[in-house]
């Protein structure tokens, strides 16, 4: 969907600095959205695809497949400029929490962009 070779390769260099650092924060994130936005991308596009996965689990008491409740509904035909976008732009817009880490802030920013209507 949103270029999956890509997003590894980035999770791979983001896991490797947040090794080094302890945790990638949005402040870093919002520095890699006008100094590296080839970066920046393939992060945020590595955080919209983990949220987009819709992977059960088993439960360990019953055995059975448990789907977890989805909150984010990217549409169809969106692209990872886009998603990106919104994610720099909500870091750009709420400077009172970049300290937080990156992962939750791009999960705010598409949450309020692409909320699932209520089931």
């Amino acid at each position: 969907m949103l270029g999956r070779s890509r997003t590894a390769s980035a999770l791979l260099v983001a896991s490797t600095i947040s090794a080094q650092a302890g945790f990638f924060t949005g402040n870093e994130l919002h520095n890699l959205c006008t100094s590296s936005p080839g970066f920046a991308q393939g992060y945020v596009i590595g955080v919209a695809d983990l949220t987009d996965l819709n992977v059960g689990v088993i439960d360990q008491a019953t055995g059975k497949p448990v789907v977890p409740n989805k909150f984010i509904c990217i549409p169809e035909g969106v692209v990872a400029q886009q998603v990106t976008d919104i994610a720099c732009k909500y870091l750009e817009d709420h400077p009172e929490n970049r300290q937080s880490p990156a992962p939750i802030l791009v999960y705010q920013a598409l949450l309020a962009a692409w909320r699932c209507p209520q089931q």
